[in-house]
């Protein structure tokens, strides 16, 4: 008899412990008790989006924008950057484009390569800016 109220204390105690870890972790995820309807702590921070939220965008854009056919277009994920002072993200694209009225006979003889660096705001994820060199590797002249 004695060992089954140990149990059942023991299967209490347990239970209780369970039951106060998820209320502890519960309440402050919802702002419960804790929340900013008491004058506590807000988790509600309002975030620029992310880095690459507007890599569909600048893709686009540059589709519409390039001097010719975009045969190629990789972006350049190690350039990409927030910045804080005008809320916006940063993409630089690779692109190799064919100019306009010129045959394409590969990829290296009639493309010229280009590079774009596009800028979207990272509140409302629109196009702020594209920008574009050209640095013609190839030694193909732009006409």
């Amino acid at each position: 008899m004695k060992i089954k109220q140990e149990l059942y204390f023991y299967v209490g105690i347990f239970i209780s412990v369970i039951i106060v870890t998820s209320l502890v972790t519960y309440y402050p995820s919802t702002g419960g008790v804790f929340g900013s309807e008491r004058g506590g702590y807000s988790n509600k921070v309002t975030a620029p989006l992310g880095l690459f939220a507007g890599h569909d965008i600048c893709i686009e854009a540059i589709h519409k924008n390039a001097n010719g056919k975009v045969i190629t277009l990789t972006s350049d994920d190690r350039t990409a950057k927030y910045q804080g002072y005008n809320d916006s993200n940063q993409i630089t694209f690779i692109a190799e484009v064919q100019p306009p009225n010129r045959p394409f006979l590969s990829e290296q003889r009639s493309t010229v390569h280009v590079s774009f660096r596009c800028t979207t705001s990272a509140k409302t994820n629109k196009l702020l800016s594209l920008s574009q060199h050209v640095d013609d590797i190839h030694g193909i002249n732009q006409q």
